[in-house]
């Protein structure tokens, strides 16, 4: 199954600059926050959560913008 736009986008930028072990670590538990990671879902989460599962605040950035 392929992941839709925002999703791989998501996963890129998550992945950037880490290992394939950290980032999808961090990759599971913004998708466990986000209950599925879509652009409406990933919005309504709090940026403290999501800095708390280890997003930095430049790639949070980064994905919000992209929205």
């Amino acid at each position: 199954m392929q992941p839709d736009g925002f999703t791989y986008l998501a996963r890129t930028l998550i992945g950037q600059q880490l290992s394939v072990k950290a980032a999808g670590t961090i990759f599971q538990r913004i998708e466990r926050l986000c209950g599925g990671i879509t652009p409406d879902s990933f919005l309504s989460v709090a940026e403290e959560s999501l800095r708390s599962a280890g997003l930095s605040k430049n790639k949070l950035g980064y994905i919000r913008n992209a929205l």
